[in-house]
């Protein structure tokens, strides 16, 4: 089975989110502030986060609602950039996510040698994957060009299904014909896996890495803790609590050492 330990340096790694500002093109973004804002923004939240003790970092291009399968060529362009200016200052492995493009995610990878990316299945591609309808089959082809590990996200997938009949075909669509190094679930998800459905909890454990991606933060890290392979945790390191907001640095600090402590 995969070991987290060959990129992080640690079994069960914290990994936290960069969320860029809106991108050029995007419907929120700054134009006035432009490009050089994002990357200053995005250097400051990395300092504070690989200061603070966190394993690794996920860059996504968050702020770029709505949400696209296809997103423009100018949004993966801008991210590529911004990551180039930032490199040589990331200390710590890093990961990349053009939400919710496949396909611009493995390329970006590709372009920044990112060490893992995280791809995010919909609904249709994890309900017809067995119908051989799905794209899933071309994303993996897809990511043999390049050396990062993937991380597959199924949790708009799994969310409507969990307390369907069909939850175990769904997992085991996906464990059998997909053979992934890495699923990631929501602490939502987690908890209703852990609780009603351990069986099939471990049957997913025995056969790949789980990261809880989602939902995470100090009242149930000390559970999703023990039950997953590492965490990949965003808004709760932000002021209040709030996505809208900057990440605060005592709250990375305190949710690293309150880690360490479980």
């Amino acid at each position: 089975m995969f070991n987290f330990e060959k990129i992080f340096s640690t079994e069960k790694p914290v990994i936290a989110m960069c969320h860029l500002l809106a991108l050029p093109g995007d419907p929120q973004y700054n134009g006035i502030a432009g490009i050089e804002h994002i990357i200053n923004y995005a250097k400051n939240e990395i300092e504070i986060l690989q200061s603070n003790g966190v394993d690794g970092l996920l860059i996504s291009n968050e702020f770029s609602y709505p949400y696209s399968q296809n997103i423009s060529k100018l949004t993966v362009a801008t991210m590529a950039r911004v990551i180039g200016e930032l490199k040589n200052f990331i200390k710590i492995p890093f990961g990349v996510d053009c939400m919710y493009d496949a396909f611009s995610t493995i390329d970006l990878a590709v372009a920044t040698d990112a060490k893992f990316y995280r791809i995010t299945l919909n609904p249709s591609d994890t309900y017809n994957y067995e119908l051989g309808k799905s794209p899933l089959g071309d994303y993996l082809r897809y990511e043999n060009a390049n050396n990062s590990t993937c991380f597959i996200n199924i949790e708009p997938s799994v969310r409507p299904s969990l307390k369907s009949k069909n939850i175990e075909r769904l997992f085991n669509a996906i464990l059998v014909q997909a053979n992934p190094k890495v699923l990631c679930i929501s602490s939502e998800s987690m908890a209703y896996l852990t609780d009603k459905k351990i069986e099939l909890y471990n049957q997913i454990k025995d056969r790949t890495k789980i990261i809880c991606d989602g939902g995470c933060n100090k009242n149930n890290v000390q559970k999703i803790f023990k039950h997953t392979d590492g965490i990949i945790i965003g808004t709760a390191l932000k002021k209040d609590g709030n996505l809208q907001n900057s990440i605060e640095a005592s709250r990375v600090s305190d949710f690293i050492d309150y880690i360490h402590h479980i």
